[in-house]
């Protein structure tokens, strides 16, 4: 970001809200795609990231933060939303099919068959931050959640970086992420904020760089990616501290989700590569969260994805909304192929094919290496009656056809571009 056009920034705009209103003048929520804390220094791994560490030495570091799905487009619409993404149907054995009319998670709150993925009649953070005198930017780089799929809801300003040209001739996936790295992002954040009209704002960036370790060519390992990663966020704080732009502001960051990899893989039930889950283990739930200067009290307890929304309306003096959809101690995802439920230390996963489940003591097994459900039949059960509750209470009703539907051009355009299909 060149610092001579954050500079003319600061000149001739009203401070709105020092001393008129409550909340931060400024809140700043970064989030990295595809991100472990595990791989970041202020969670104790040797992978050095100076500039988070300096965030998180100036602030709070939450140490049970939780993604609400593996998946961008559904802990990103829960972030939004304060709401539990889920693929039910009301019968356990058949899910949602895995395209833009239920990738959000929130089908059973749409008002019509043509309403966008994030619902239209959902308050999202961006509308509230709005209606609370924030001007609000948006500025990310993951193609799933670019528009129309409603993320953009509330936003004065939504930039889609690496936008979703349809060249002649097939361009490989090295040549798309090339088009969204973090330092294009920070390009049109610095865009955004000469163009803005108030002091008074909060800014959404979204990072893919620490996800498309797999696909650029000067990344070679994930290490590379995270490392990269804490590179441009630390040029995006200092641009803004040197220009002023963090004094009584509040800096998020986090992840919508983490990764897997093959080392990982001797867990009683065999899930998916990188962050399909199926079933979800902790290493693509974990996720960083990092507030500063320090916030919203207790560091120990349980974050999750849709408590990040009631979390940051607090921050912008808005009353905080209840949970919705499930009790605050609870974790549940609705996935594709199996069933997984927390509470408390107790976690346990279930194959929607009746094949066989497994209960893990996190405060003992926190690797998820013993299945312990034949030593703790009142746990399992407990899970399971509570798993059959939420199966109808998260449900959307579907016909034959929407559950056959196929991906249209564009939903394979969009994996493509990830790297989802070759």
């Amino acid at each position: 970001m060149a610092a001579h056009l954050v500079a003319t920034l600061l000149f001739g705009l009203p401070m709105a809200g020092c001393g008129e209103r409550d909340g931060s003048d400024r809140i700043i929520l970064i989030v990295a795609d595809t991100l472990r804390r595990d791989f970041l220094s202020p969670y104790g791994s040797e992978v050095p990231t100076p500039n988070l560490q300096r965030l998180a030495d100036e602030g709070s570091v939450f140490e049970n933060a939780i993604s609400s799905f593996h998946q961008t487009t559904m802990s990103m619409s829960s972030l939004f939303t304060g709401r539990t993404p889920s693929l039910e149907t009301g019968d356990r054995s058949t899910t949602l099919p895995w395209t833009s009319r239920g990738w959000c998670g929130l089908a059973r709150l749409a008002e019509s068959p043509d309403d966008t993925c994030v619902p239209r009649g959902l308050d999202t953070l961006a509308e509230d931050l709005k209606r609370a005198g924030y001007e609000t930017l948006g500025i990310q780089s993951n193609w799933f959640i670019f528009q129309p799929y409603g993320y953009e809801q509330g936003f004065d300003t939504w930039i889609e970086v690496g936008e979703r040209e349809r060249p002649t001739g097939r361009q490989n996936r090295a040549e798309l992420a090339r088009l969204r790295t973090g330092r294009r992002v920070n390009q049109r954040v610095a865009e955004a904020l000469q163009k803005r009209e108030s002091d008074r704002f909060f800014l959404y960036v979204h990072y893919i760089d620490s996800h498309d370790y797999t696909i650029r060519s000067d990344l070679k390992s994930y290490e590379d990616g995270v490392r990269y990663l804490d590179r441009v966020v630390g040029e995006l704080l200092q641009e803004l501290r040197e220009n002023a732009l963090l004094e009584n502001a509040v800096v998020i960051f986090t992840s919508d989700h983490g990764e897997s990899f093959a080392k990982e893989d001797d867990h009683p039930l065999p899930a998916m590569p990188k962050h399909f889950g199926n079933p979800s283990f902790d290493s693509v739930l974990k996720i960083p969260l990092i507030i500063s200067p320090p916030q919203a009290g207790d560091t120990t307890r349980l974050v999750r994805s849709q408590d990040m929304y009631s979390l940051i309306r607090e921050i912008a003096g808005l009353p905080p909304s209840a949970p919705a959809d499930i009790a605050s101690d609870e974790v549940f995802l609705a996935e594709q192929y199996f069933q997984t439920y927390r509470r408390g230390r107790w976690k346990s996963t279930w194959p929607r094919n009746n094949g066989r489940m497994a209960l893990f003591d996190l405060y003992e097994d926190p690797g998820e290496k013993r299945n312990v459900a034949d030593a703790h039949p009142d746990i399992v059960q407990q899970h399971q009656d509570r798993i059959a509750e939420l199966t109808q209470s998260l449900s959307t009703s579907v016909s034959e056809d929407e559950l056959d539907a196929a991906l249209t051009q564009d939903e394979e355009d969009r994996l493509r571009a990830l790297g989802y299909l070759d």
